[in-house]
């Protein structure tokens, strides 16, 4: 009797590190993907840094084309007086 709790003791202390050792293999598993998505989200970070800053240039250079152009135009909607002719 003695030897048959032994055994079934030692079947339940077997079974409970095969589950401890597949629980550490899961948990590497996901420390892993976890540094993938991590490195994936920094570099997706980066990328929508860049994409606002060139925005924000873009915008700045579309704003002083615009400027430009509308100075542009209202220049040329003075109308211009006819040169004096001189008489003579």
């Amino acid at each position: 009797m003695n030897e048959k709790v032994i055994n079934e003791f030692t079947v339940r202390v077997t079974k409970a590190k095969n589950h401890l050792q597949d629980l550490t293999t899961q948990c590497e598993q996901l420390k892993h993907e976890a540094e993938k998505l991590k490195r994936e989200l920094e570099t997706a970070d980066k990328q929508k840094q860049e994409a606002e800053k060139l925005n924000e240039r873009l915008k700045l250079k579309y704003l002083s084309s615009k400027v430009t152009s509308e100075e542009g135009l209202d220049s040329s909607a003075i109308p211009r007086r006819a040169p004096k002719e001189e008489a003579g």
